[in-house]
């Protein structure tokens, strides 16, 4: 310390830079002052291969498609995959890539209005003059894709000129593309495109939740004229767009439908995060009204195609279900198929319409019991000439209530359809089944797992079933059975695309089926249908080989990316004004709103122009994003890595297996010799009953012990180079054989001894033992000759379970793929025990690793326990967030306020499992959600909290991430948290509270500070523990004598008075239990047994010492197992028999042994 310089070395932007510190202490200053001297750039030269920048075809294309839309006729696919849009047939034709038009700025492009930054984006997209020489080429991304009604048009969302844009292009050619120029503040960032069946318009629906109206056949789709223009603006080639509505709420308005006449917009619109309704929009004249008054939800809307009803899904009837775990209920699955009859005059569904026998054909007609399938599809073919569809009526008075439930369970559906005459699709999932948890739970995780929440449109990961609901028989059929996540109808009704979970999991499948038909498992000739070929009759569309056309060019790539990635920040992020995280509670934060703004464009030129360029490889990229979101100053940024695998490909790879245990080098005798291997230090045991989790050396049958030295792993020696991770590589979850040798020495002996100890009050001599010997062997061969032992397979019989020292052993095990989990729950326990240890087990312990399923299951797993006792460390150290804090909450907050006493039993608090005092204990990588909670827990006063400051960081993330095109992700906070705190320094400070956010950036300060040092952490130390645990000793005994002082006065119960309820009770026992006793003492009595071994299972005394305990092994009078009688044996007393045991020769008891026996006997013990 004093006056001293350090120099420091660190890279920034690629680049490596060295500065001098004046590090020296300010005595006015408690912190020390940290001043730069000097800093310089360190100049490095590299040259070397960029092979990552090489541009190569990519494999799998189909695990990039970003969506893929329908011909209106069902005749052609358009798929965008990789930012590249691609026209197709279903299952023959070429893939014709639809190519951008050339960028150009419109000409009537405000910069006033504009987003801020659009003009650097476009002048990196186009390689403007802003940026330097050096700068690389740019790949537009094209995202969504959509065919108008006219079946030769298509409308791609593509960010050609660096901001989203929406181009047409013709499908066959004649024209080029043209982009409608559509002003970025107006766009916005598309997030769902539906084109209209009947005009050239589209409704499009932005990042901010703005339902925008299209018309694709002004501006550049189609070039109008002054005079038929409508304004200015038309006139320049700019489309008329219109906004319809918009929500409040991030992703408000979702499922957007046209109806069949073209004239009506349907969709789901948020009035609130938690409800939504149906809403419809007169698209004649822009007025929006609501069909729906939602109970909880209402979403999914579909057309009739006759324009008699509409159809949604709802959550109306609420059906509890218990949990079986704890005392609670619970809602798997609250929704249902609805439709509102849009007219007054319409039928109620639920009433069948009266039909003849007849299908309405004539007498002389051959096929008269022809179905009603088949004239269904009759009537629709006469149809198919037919003029456009008349507009749609809707009477919206008394709308609400003309709601009807269809019969069909309540459960988990999406994505419903309209199909015709009266019947439509709904996809149904499956009940959720959670799965595996724990830090090993994606090794272990099974295909029917599906513990991760729903999609925004609540779609499964896993996919359901396609139902067809026939409303004229309120009967439901089962058209595809399982994997079912999305479906697209043409617009003609005739054919639907399906997007369906893919047996491999790593990319979604597509097919393409006539609408309302069930998929053949057998062809016309009696043939059974290969679902996994690509052709008409298995309806699967082969994307990936027809795809592997698309070359990547990495550079362009990672511009693209950069610019799309800062797009999302300055769209998404939690405030407007880019300000960092903690900046609500900056004095005159809005006057430096334009500041924050400013310098985060000015960090995209120079990033786009100084940074990414010197990148060379993927992995150097993510550094680059990593540090544009640190400009940010704030938590939560995360730029994820691109072409990323699934969770489960872990599995695969080369990497070693586990048995669960610490060992080291032990060269043995001589360095040469065959007993040197790998010394066994420490067992892990986790759940020791897991098969899967659980340790690999602790299972029985193993009998492997700490001091043992293994040799082999399946017959291959170890050696010091050759250790016992590479020999398991790729092992994994698969059987191995171990081959040990035995501890030597006296360590080993002493094991054998106590494992031959039986229970005893240890004053028997060995003098005694000697004298009993011989009367115990007569015994026993006296019990041989009427019972022998029975062995149906004399090579299975059990061996000696001694070990004997420097033994050579091979066992049979199952090695595991991780043994993250199995160490954790060690630690866990032994953190437990040492609180049990050092609060005579008056203070209770939960550890609750992260904020998800895992955090929660385990906070579970021990909290009905732990909670009876009086105070209760809750651990969040390590604890890295997530989003269940509140329910935690809602439980430790939670104070007994009275007691159920039952006859029998402990006492039980109400509410149930309330504790009493909690002591949380922190450090610095308890975050995010942890650290919500730790701030909550001092709010309510539920006790001090312990540890070291935490990470500091509290924004939220709300809504997911954006996709990049390479498979990676943007992950933003888009929402504050904005905490009640306490004023500093102020006398009433628990009565004054204002709003602020001081935990970002700076963390949750402890009540008690305790730091934990290397040196403490090496020696196994835990002073954290042990302060949280003098804490809780701390209140209890405060509490006491508070109870002491305030004897007579009114309190509120806590959890000590569980133990003062439940010592009442035992220390007067009640006439049942003294009329017990007294029938006991009289049984004793009467058979002549111990009276001391009543007294046991009395339960009136304490526990029996150990003379007790050899008196009642010696006059306990029930037998196990009844000897094989014989005819003398019953008029034989007791010395007969025993002296007659003495004089039986050898040869009597051969003959004794000939006799017959039952079969099974065994010995008489």
């Amino acid at each position: 310390r004093g006056d001293s310089k350090v120099t420091a070395v660190y890279a920034s932007g690629g680049r490596l830079f060295s500065s001098v510190l004046d590090v020296s202490i300010d005595e006015d200053a408690n912190d020390d002052v940290n001043k730069t001297v000097a800093g310089r750039e360190i100049p490095i030269e590299w040259r070397g291969a960029e092979a990552q920048c090489e541009r190569f075809r990519l494999e799998s294309p189909d695990e990039y498609v970003d969506d893929v839309t329908l011909h209106p006729e069902g005749l052609t696919v358009v798929v965008t995959a990789r930012g590249r849009a691609f026209a197709m047939g279903l299952w023959d034709g070429p893939a014709i890539e639809l190519e951008p038009p050339t960028p150009t700025k419109s000409a009537l492009a405000d910069q006033t209005t504009a987003p801020p930054g659009s003009d650097a984006l476009f002048d990196i997209a186009t390689g403007g003059s802003r940026l330097s020489s050096g700068s690389t080429s740019y790949a537009p991304r094209a995202q969504m894709c959509a065919y108008l009604w006219d079946a030769t048009r298509v409308a791609v969302v593509r960010d050609a000129n660096g901001e989203d844009d929406v181009e047409i292009h013709w499908e066959d050619g004649s024209k080029d593309a043209v982009a409608l120029n559509i002003p970025p503040a107006v766009l916005g960032r598309p997030v769902v495109l539906a084109a209209s069946p009947e005009s050239s318009l589209l409704a499009v629906v932005n990042h901010r939740a703005e339902l925008i109206v299209i018309d694709c056949d002004t501006g550049h789709g189609k070039k109008a004229s002054s005079a038929n223009a409508s304004s200015a603006h038309e006139a320049h080639g700019v489309p008329v767009v219109r906004l319809a509505d918009v929500s409040n709420e991030s992703g408000g308005i979702r499922h957007v439908q046209w109806s069949p006449c073209g004239c009506w917009l349907a969709y789901t619109w948020h009035e609130s995060a938690e409800v939504c309704l149906v809403r419809v929009l007169d698209v004649r004249t822009g007025v929006a009204q609501d069909v729906t008054k939602p109970i909880l939800s209402d979403s999914s809307p579909a057309w009739d195609p006759a324009g008699d009803y509409l159809y949604f899904l709802s959550s109306r009837e609420l059906e509890p279900a218990y949990d079986a775990a704890r005392f609670g209920l619970s809602f798997h699955g609250s929704e249902k198929p609805h439709c509102v009859a849009l007219r007054k005059d319409v039928r109620n569904p639920l009433l069948r319409a009266l039909r003849p026998p007849h299908d309405g054909s004539s007498s002389s007609s051959d096929d008269e019991y022809e179905t009603s399938d088949s004239d269904d599809d009759g009537s629709s073919s006469s149809d198919e000439n037919s003029d456009a569809p008349p507009p749609i009526d809707i009477d919206f008075d008394g709308i609400f209530d003309r709601v009807v439930s269809f019969p069909m369970p309540a459960g988990r559906y999406a994505k419903m359809i309209g199909l015709d005459d009266e019947k439509f699709c709904v996809v149904r999932f499956p009940s959720r089944r959670p799965g595996r948890v724990g830090l090993d739970a994606p090794y272990y995780a099974g295909e029917s797992d599906d513990g991760s929440e729903d999609d925004e449109d609540g779609v499964s990961s896993l996919g359901g079933a396609l139902l067809k609901f026939d409303m004229t028989s309120l009967k439901s059929s089962v058209l595809i059975e399982e994997g079912v996540k999305d479906a697209f109808l043409s617009m003609d009704r005739r054919c639907v695309l399906l997007r369906v979970r893919n047996q491999s999991g790593y990319a979604d499948e597509y097919r393409c089926y006539k609408a309302g038909a069930k998929p053949d498992d057998e062809d016309s000739d009696g043939e059974e249908v290969d679902h996994d070929a690509f052709d008409r009759r298995s309806g699967l569309i082969d994307l990936e080989s027809r795809l592997d056309q698309i070359v990547v060019r990495p550079r362009a790539e990672w511009t693209q990316m950069l610019c799309e990635a800062w797009r999302v920040l300055r769209d998404e992020w939690w405030t407007e004004s880019m300000a960092p995280g903690d900046a609500s509670l900056e004095k005159g934060v809005g006057n430096n709103d334009s500041n924050h703004v400013s310098r985060w464009t000015e960090c995209l030129r120079r990033y786009a122009r100084d940074v990414l360029p010197r990148a060379a490889a993927r992995s150097e990229v993510n550094d680059v994003f990593a540090e544009l979101s640190a400009e940010l100053r704030s938590s939560h940024v995360t730029v994820g890595v691109g072409d990323a695998v699934g969770e489960t490909r872990r599995r695969f790879n080369a990497t070693p297996g586990r048995l669960g245990c610490d060992a080291v080098w032990d060269p043995g005798h001589t360095e040469d010799s065959s007993s040197s291997g790998y010394r066994i230090t420490r067992l892990v045991k986790g759940d020791a009953w897991d098969a899967l989790a659980g340790g690999a050396l602790v299972k029985p049958g193993v009998n492997l012990n700490v001091g043992d030295v293994l040799l082999k792993i399946n017959g291959r020696r170890l050696t010091k180079t050759r250790g016992v991770s590479e020999a398991l590589v790729g092992l994994g979850g698969k059987e191995v054989s171990l081959t040990f040798r035995v501890a030597d020495g006296d360590e080993e002996d002493v094991r054998n001894a106590m494992r031959d100890l039986r229970v005893s009050d240890g004053k028997k001599k060995k003098d005694e033992l000697s004298a009993k010997k011989a009367a115990t062997k007569k015994k026993a061969a006296k019990a041989t000759m009427t019972h022998p032992k029975f062995t149906p397979n004399p090579s299975a019989a059990k061996p000696d379970a001694r070990r004997a020292p420097g033994s050579v052993v091979t066992v049979r095990v199952r090695a595991m793929h991780s043994e993250l989990d199995a160490r954790y729950k060690d630690l866990v326990q032994s953190r437990h025990a040492r609180v049990s240890h050092l609060s005579n087990d008056e203070v209770g312990y939960l550890h609750v690793p992260d904020m998800e399923r895992f955090g929660y299951g385990e906070f579970w797993r021990r909290f009905p326990k732990e909670s009876k006792k009086k105070a209760l460390v809750v651990d969040l150290r390590g604890n890295c967030g997530g989003h269940i804090s509140e329910l935690i909450l809602a439980k430790l907050a939670q104070r007994p306020l009275a007691f159920d006493v039952p006859r029998r039993g402990a006492p039980t608090a109400y509410p149930s499992h309330a504790s009493g005092f909690v002591v949380t204990l922190v450090d610095q990588d308890t975050g995010s959600d942890a650290e919500l909670a730790a701030h909550a827990f001092r709010r309510t006063k539920l006790g001090p909290i312990v540890g070291n400051r935490t990470w500091g960081g509290l924004l939220t993330v709300a809504g997911g991430g954006a996709r990049l095109v390479d498979g990676g992700y943007v992950s933003f906070p888009s929402q504050n948290v904005v905490a009640f705190e306490e004023e500093d320094g102020d006398e009433n400070a628990s009565d004054k509270k204002r709003p602020g956010n001081r935990i970002e950036n700076y963390g949750v300060v402890p009540d008690v500070r305790v730091v934990v040092s290397p040196s403490a952490h090496l020696r196994g130390e835990d002073p954290q523990l042990d302060a949280a645990v003098r804490e809780a000793l701390k209140l209890l005994r405060t509490s006491e004598r508070a109870k002491g002082d305030a004897k007579g006065a009114d309190r509120t119960p806590d959890a000590s008075d569980r133990v003062a309820v439940r010592l009442s009770a035992d220390l007067f026992p009640s006439p049942e239990v003294k009329r017990r006793d007294a029938a006991l003492a009289a049984a004793t009595k009467r058979d002549g047994s111990s009276s001391a071994s009543r007294r046991k299972r009395s339960g009136a005394g304490a526990a029996a010492n150990d003379g007790d305990k050899n008196e009642k092994a010696s006059s306990w009078p029930f037998r196990t197992f009844a000897p094989y009688p014989e005819a003398s044996d019953s008029e034989k007393s007791e010395s007969e028999a025993s002296a007659e045991d003495e004089s039986e020769s050898d040869e009597d008891v051969r003959r004794h042994s000939a006799r017959g026996k039952p079969k099974g006997a065994s010995r008489r013990r």
